[in-house]
């Protein structure tokens, strides 16, 4: 559920209520770590005649046999995460009324290490090439060791931090790939990826000086807090903090 509520503290309504929207919405494989893991309002919510006006997005869960992966589709064996984008009938209102599309869902083999925070940079200011980007972070798809090799591998966007413009789908995707993310061009490597290398960097956030910060969870020894860099490889799974 999403709750609405205002600065002055007024009591919280339900906005949303995601298991009614008929969107396949599951938690049943692990509610440690599935179910309604993020959202992100379009900075352009409340700019009517905009592209992004009325538009945000959640991340969560679901069942693998109700849609088709943008990747692995055939590593899904416990479930899938999904980007949704809501549009609202009025974004002024207390209570959603609108209508949604799917933008990204991917493959999870395990239960654990999901999709997790999904943002705008509020730092980005209109017509920069970062304003309107979604960023989200993606763990390495479950289990312990990173058993598939997702973090250090590039073919497919598992342990990783993604960076998609939701706004330029096509016929055969739900969004756009930013021309400047770091690994456009390259063969072989999932454009979508703006940073690498991670185990399960559930939570990001960006200070007023415009650099992120996001926290990778440990499986042994190590948690990490690392300065978010566009193409950078943060080691997981030859690396937990500083140890190989």
């Amino acid at each position: 559920l999403l709750y609405m509520t205002d600065e002055n503290g007024k009591a919280p309504v339900t906005y949303l209520d995601i298991r009614g929207q008929g969107v396949g919405f599951d938690d049943s494989m692990f509610p440690n770590e599935t179910g309604l893991a993020g959202f992100a309002f379009h900075p352009q919510f409340s700019d009517e005649g905009q592209a992004g006006f009325g538009r945000f997005y959640t991340a969560y869960s679901t069942q693998s046999d109700n849609g088709n992966a943008d990747y692995l589709n055939d590593d899904s064996d416990s479930h899938e995460s999904v980007i949704r984008e809501w549009t609202a009938d009025d974004p002024s209102a207390d209570i959603f009324s609108g209508t949604s599309r799917e933008v990204f869902r991917i493959g999870q083999f395990a239960r654990n290490h999901n999709i997790g925070t999904i943002a705008f940079n509020p730092n980005a200011a209109a017509g920069s090439p970062d304003y309107g980007t979604l960023y989200a972070s993606l763990g390495d798809g479950g289990a312990a060791n990173d058993p598939a090799d997702y973090g250090q591998s590039i073919v497919e966007p598992q342990g990783a931090i993604i960076r998609i413009d939701p706004l330029a789908g096509n016929g055969s995707k739900g969004y756009g790939i930013p021309a400047d993310n770091p690994f456009v061009g390259d063969i072989g490597v999932a454009p979508e990826i703006w940073a690498y290398g991670l185990r399960h960097a559930q939570q990001f956030s960006w200070d007023t000086d415009g650099r992120m910060f996001f926290g990778d969870i440990g499986q042994n020894y190590v948690e990490e807090i690392n300065l978010g860099m566009p193409g950078a490889n943060y080691g997981w799974r030859l690396r937990e903090g500083t140890f190989a």
